[in-house]
């Protein structure tokens, strides 16, 4: 069940919509299924002129906020829930709609049981799949309710009734789960004749990009030479500080023409540039070494062990350091040149003391070590090959590494989980005709982040996952040749993606570890014959989990069981 909340200035306007035949005379029969009162009392009558009269009640819900002066009432104090069954839900009955308004106000703490000075609500049903609760943010002794909205509560008394009444299982409110497209975001795109909304196609560019990048300079220059905008947000306070960005298609466009912006929080929790300056700098303990001296003796291991530029750079972020690359200003993309820094703020304005490569040493510039290369590279497809193996390795090793640690300290496997959701994302993207290696990026995706959006402290196999995936993004050469290595990495996917799997289940984190078993399956279907993809139809998108795959504690009571009586001892709390 997925429980909506809007704000609002006045209920007057919202009841006569209730009441009213609809947009598209769509609503059928609109009656009062609950309330602060019984229903048959807040029931509106037939005016004069056949439409329903809802003068009365009305003034029933507004009373209570004409007690608050007029200084302290909230700017916007009308709430509207919307509590809608899936499709494939049965249809459930006036009654069974009741309790579950109230069992929703309870757990809000906006009407609770035995709480007779809670808020006035009406809750009124016009379809078989949905019901509306309006109510404003004021006690009926005149106290103004705390205007703050309880979405955790909200979302935990609709998995308590899915469990009640049989209906399909939806994910907690959790904050790992990737911000979701709009009911009008999802219409648009299905008018425009996208496959996709625009959210989810940003959202994909930008996880590509962060997984690539070895900055933040490098992020925005990959970011534009995918063909999208890019807006930074500076800081008030510290001129020149860049504290946010958003990004927006070039040809979607508001009905103004003007760009439609995200910001990365809007895509998804991990994706706000203080999060991914975090992934950028993360790096395990125990591998900062301090001094110069030090930072161009790894400098120069990583030139001798690696055979091209992408294995160097992998090469310089699994020691541990930090790599900012120089761009050209003629073309974004052309890299002219290479930083290195140790991940903890060193010097005396607390940021991180850049070294270029030249300032290492003569033979450490990036163009005298492409000489180096240049008379004893391999051929493009072998450096490829070399990556995909590398990252084969990292991601075997990480998945080793989960299995052990999910029963002793599920919270030192969280990194590792997240940082192959990286792996995954540039697979799929250096394998874009593969339609399922695409799902299982994307319902992986809610599989890998911590909740609340979290950052886990860094390992030494995040910061490995992390730099294959560098490696494989940077690496020269086409995947037609690695036949052999690609199928090994998509089989040490599926094996990661079940140790995650295990992992979340030991966590008791359910909606994740179902997420994990999508992927996991849709990894083994890679290379298997499918139909093609059809666009989604808006109402499953809100209900992407399968009861049959969700892991859940028991029910506390079976479908059909006798109706409870409302009690203050029953029902979720906050």
């Amino acid at each position: 069940m997925i429980g909506k909340v809007q704000r609002g200035k006045r209920i007057n306007g919202l009841v006569r919509y209730l009441f009213g035949p609809g947009e598209c005379n769509e609503h059928v029969h609109p009656h009062v299924v609950a309330g602060f009162r019984p229903a048959a009392a807040l029931e509106p009558g037939i005016g004069a002129d056949g439409s329903r009269d809802v003068a009365g009640l009305n003034r029933l819900l507004n009373q209570p906020l004409a007690l608050i002066p007029e200084e302290e009432q909230p700017e916007r104090p009308v709430r509207h829930v919307v509590l809608r069954a899936a499709p494939e839900d049965p249809v459930l009955s006036d009654d069974d709609w009741a309790d579950i308004a109230h069992e929703v106000m309870d757990a809000t703490g906006r009407a609770a049981y035995g709480d007779d000075g809670g808020v006035r609500w009406v809750a009124v049903r016009h379809a078989a799949d949905h019901i509306h609760i309006a109510f404003n943010l004021a006690r009926q002794d005149g106290a103004r309710v705390l205007a703050w909205d309880d979405y955790r509560a909200l979302r935990a008394a609709c998995q308590w009734i899915e469990a009640r009444y049989g209906l399909r299982a939806t994910a907690p409110a959790d904050g790992a789960a990737a911000k979701r497209a709009s009911r009008a975001e999802t219409e648009r795109a299905e008018r425009s004749g996208r496959n996709e909304p625009v959210r989810i196609t940003l959202r994909r560019v930008v996880q590509h990009a962060a997984a690539a990048a070895w900055s933040e300079p490098d992020f925005f220059a990959r970011l534009r030479a995918d063909g999208v905008d890019v807006r930074l947000r500076h800081s008030a306070a510290v001129p020149g500080s860049v504290t946010g960005y958003a990004v927006a298609l070039p040809s979607y466009r508001n009905a103004a023409g003007e760009p439609v912006w995200f910001g990365g929080g809007r895509l998804a929790a991990d994706l706000t540039l203080p999060r991914l300056r975090h992934r950028w700098a993360g790096q395990p303990q125990g591998t900062r070494l301090p001094g110069r001296a030090s930072l161009r003796g790894t400098v120069r291991h990583a030139a001798a062990a690696a055979r091209d530029e992408g294995e160097f750079f992998g090469l310089l972020a699994e020691y541990g350091l930090r790599v900012r690359l120089r761009h050209s200003h003629l073309g974004p993309r052309d890299v002219t040149g290479y930083a290195v820094a140790y991940p903890d703020p060193v010097n005396a304005a607390g940021t991180a003391a850049w070294t270029s490569g030249g300032a290492l040493a003569a033979d450490l510039t990036l163009p005298h070590l492409r000489r180096r290369w240049g008379g004893q590279s391999a051929p493009a497809f072998e450096q490829r090959d070399r990556a995909w193996r590398r990252a084969s390795d990292a991601v075997a090793h990480a998945a080793r590494e989960i299995r052990a640690l999910a029963g002793s300290d599920p919270g030192a496997a969280a990194d590792a989980a997240w940082a192959a959701a990286d792996v995954l994302n540039i697979t799929a993207r250096l394998l874009g005709h593969n339609r399922q290696l695409r799902e299982a990026a994307e319902v992986y995706d809610r599989a890998a982040r911590d909740l609340r959006g979290r950052i886990p402290r860094p390992t030494r196999s995040g910061t490995e996952l992390r730099a294959a995936a560098r490696m494989l993004a940077n690496s020269a050469g086409e995947d037609r040749e690695q036949t052999r290595a690609i199928l090994t990495m998509i089989e040490q996917l599926g094996g990661l993606a079940d140790a995650v799997a295990h992992l979340r289940t030991v966590q008791q984190r359910h909606a994740q570890a179902a997420a994990a078993v999508r992927a996991h399956a849709a990894l083994r279907a890679v290379g298997r014959p499918t139909r093609p993809a059809g666009f989604v139809d808006a109402r499953r998108t809100e209900f992407p989990y399968d009861a049959r795959t969700v892991v859940r504690e028991p029910a506390t009571s079976a479908p059909g069981a006798p109706r409870r009586q409302r009690t203050p001892a029953h029902g979720p709390r906050r």
